[in-house]
């Protein structure tokens, strides 16, 4: 099976969840999903909706900098493109 490339959101999101010694699947049980959900917009076979993003922050410490990435990403996950 031929694996596939993280998002930029995704990338975010991978590196948030290493950066906190979590699996996917930690992740996605402390966010209220499945794994195969987390995996999948991890992937961009799925696009994160705006309750992910709120479960998101409820569940990390992020820097403004940081929530201003994630919601610039997620956006552009979901087909918006944001001028900065």
């Amino acid at each position: 099976m031929k694996k596939r490339p993280y998002t930029p959101f995704g990338r975010l999101i991978a590196h948030l969840r290493v950066d906190h010694d979590l699996t996917q699947k930690d992740l996605a049980e402390r966010l209220g999903i499945t794994a195969t959900h987390q995996n999948g917009i991890e992937v961009g076979r799925r696009r994160p909706s705006l309750r992910y993003l709120r479960r998101l922050e409820a569940a990390f410490p992020l820097e403004p900098d940081q929530l201003q990435a994630l919601h610039t990403a997620a956006a552009e996950a979901q087909g918006y493109h944001l001028n900065s």
